[in-house]
């Protein structure tokens, strides 16, 4: 809520186009930050950044899109675009059930591990 809230504000005072793209820019830096975080405080500032730019892409993207889709189209485009975030989020849900369908894999996945390697996470979170 905050991003899509700081968003409104930005996109307002400095334009749409340059609000989306420091949007994408601030869900790079989340994406690398979480990627090399070298602690748990560090991932779960990241997953704030992340989320911040979550907001703001919720709310900037489908204006934009309406903003600059000709009338004829613009529903069209507006519903494509909500469709297509369904729709990576189905994806998602997918890949993480075929991952985690055996425990194992998805364990030594995440781990950065062989799924035929012995178990490193096993010892190390108590079951």
């Amino acid at each position: 809520m905050i991003g899509a809230q700081v968003a409104g504000r930005i996109a307002d005072r400095l334009g749409r186009r340059p609000t989306v793209l420091g949007t994408a820019a601030l869900f790079v830096a989340g994406v690398m930050l979480a990627a090399f975080s070298p602690s748990f405080g560090v991932l779960v500032a990241a997953r704030v950044v992340i989320g911040l730019a979550v907001g703001s892409a919720s709310m900037v993207v489908p204006l934009y899109i309406s903003e600059t889709a000709p009338p004829k189209v613009r529903g069209a485009l507006v519903s494509f675009n909500q469709l297509a975030i369904t729709s990576g989020i189905l994806v998602s849900y997918l890949v993480d059930y075929g991952l985690s369908s055996d425990g194992q894999l998805a364990a030594d996945v995440r781990a950065g591990g062989d799924p035929g390697g012995p178990d490193v996470r096993r010892d190390a979170v108590p079951a």
